[in-house]
């Protein structure tokens, strides 16, 4: 979610923090009726994870990431 948010404010885009809120809202609800452990954090704060890879891909959606 964090990369369409940055890509629309890259786009020249603007939009609120309430209306971001409410997509990021909108985002979790329809994920966890599709997954059935969804952690969650604060909206637009820093958080340290841990990840395990436990599937046949993991999705970067950071595109400035050089490999």
């Amino acid at each position: 979610m964090r990369a369409v948010i940055q890509r629309v404010d890259h786009a020249g885009v603007r939009i609120n923090h309430q209306e971001l809120s409410s997509i990021n809202e909108y985002f979790v609800d329809r994920a966890k009726e599709k997954v059935n452990q969804l952690a969650t954090g604060k909206f637009q704060e820093m958080m340290k994870i841990e990840l395990i890879n436990n599937g046949p891909v993991t999705i970067l959606l950071d595109s400035r990431k050089n490999f």
